[in-house]
């Protein structure tokens, strides 16, 4: 599975420092990459959800 050139806002309420974030994301197999200011921030999604399943089972 390919998904690619989303964006997504992540915002917070100004009572603490208040802001907004703009992110790209793309998913590609099992990577889930952010992308924002030049940086990029990768995650495999198949091993970050096997391990509560596997926690929980113990």
């Amino acid at each position: 599975m390919t998904f690619d050139a989303a964006t997504f806002d992540i915002s917070w309420p100004a009572p603490v420092d208040g802001g907004r974030l703009t992110f790209a994301c793309s998913f590609v197999g099992t990577q889930v990459s952010l992308t924002r200011g030049g940086e990029r921030q990768t995650v495999d999604v198949s091993a970050s959800t096997a391990a509560p399943t596997q926690q929980g089972a113990q």
